[in-house]
């Protein structure tokens, strides 16, 4: 064997060595975006939260990061960048965006090692419907409502026992003030809904899919329904979910609380709590018990 062939085989172990060493000593990490962004319109302010774990581990939470967020509208090729700032928890980032323009916007998130490409974004023209945390919130609404009424009801006994006119007006005043709140706290409610169902215009299998990649499920784990473009990186570290099925009693146990159902001890790399919603973990169900793939 001559000495380059050497050379070159001793070099190839050398690289393998180092892949193995970032990948499994600290190389990589998990992302997971809290919250799916939801009824975007161009020139809108849209907040984006994430956690980072190395290792995809709650006790991996990395801190002083400095992540960035690229996205670029696929038709016309306008590209935005990003700088997410820490929230001052454990892991924790989040980052204002603003898309310019409407239309399909591709983006990822770049931390640590890491850079994930998220599922595709659908930006509106126009005005972003008003969410459920700008509005006035419907209980305080309602206390408004509430405290109208009282007002009502005091100013028309004054102005029944002492025939003062000012007690009328005072009534009538009041009358509008608890009109206005009720109206506001039933408006309030209807916006909250549909801020709240907003996954609502994907089916649950859909929405599922996304949250595969979203939360970083496919750092852990293979699927085959899940577009390469959206796994350049992948541990392996948990099973193959491209054909698993389960009962949704199991799965919904597990996905709520993982470490319940297999404690930290008997996994070298235990799931983490991803801290889901009743929605996330329906949506994730679906999409987990498909048919098998064939």
């Amino acid at each position: 064997m001559s000495r380059r062939t050497i050379f070159l085989l001793a070099l190839l172990c050398f690289a393998l060595l180092f892949i193995a060493t970032t990948t499994y000593a600290g190389g990589w990490a998990t992302i997971t975006v809290e919250e799916w962004p939801q009824d975007m319109a161009a020139g809108q302010p849209v907040l984006v939260r994430f956690t980072v774990r190395q290792h995809g581990q709650d006790r991996g939470r990395l801190n002083d990061l400095t992540p960035v967020i690229r996205a670029r509208n696929t038709s016309s090729g306008e590209a935005i960048e990003v700088q997410a700032k820490s929230e001052n928890r454990d892991g924790v980032y989040r980052a204002e965006i603003i898309f310019p323009s409407a239309g399909d916007w591709s983006w990822s998130i770049q931390a640590f090692s890491m850079d994930q490409p998220m599922p595709i974004l659908v930006v509106k023209e126009g005005e972003a419907p008003r969410s459920a945390t700008a509005a006035i919130s419907p209980s305080t609404a309602t206390y408004i409502g509430l405290a109208g009424l009282v007002g009502t009801a005091i100013a028309l006994t004054i102005a029944l026992v002492r025939r003062a006119r000012w007690a009328v007006v005072l009534a009538a005043v009041c009358v509008l003030i608890g009109g206005a709140g009720f109206a506001s706290a039933s408006a309030s409610e209807q916006t909250q809904i549909s801020a709240e169902s907003g996954a609502a215009q994907m089916n649950p299998e859909e929405y599922g899919e996304v949250l595969f990649v979203s939360k970083g499920c496919v750092t852990c784990h293979i699927n085959r329904r899940i577009e390469e473009e959206f796994v350049p990186f992948s541990t392996e570290m948990g099973p193959d979910l491209s054909d698993y099925q389960a009962a949704p009693e199991f799965l919904r146990m597990w996905l709520a609380d993982p470490l319940s159902v297999r404690p930290a001890k008997n996994a070298d790399f235990p799931m983490p709590n991803l801290e889901l919603d009743s929605e996330e973990i329906e949506a994730l169900i679906a999409f987990i018990n498909l048919e098998r793939v064939k």
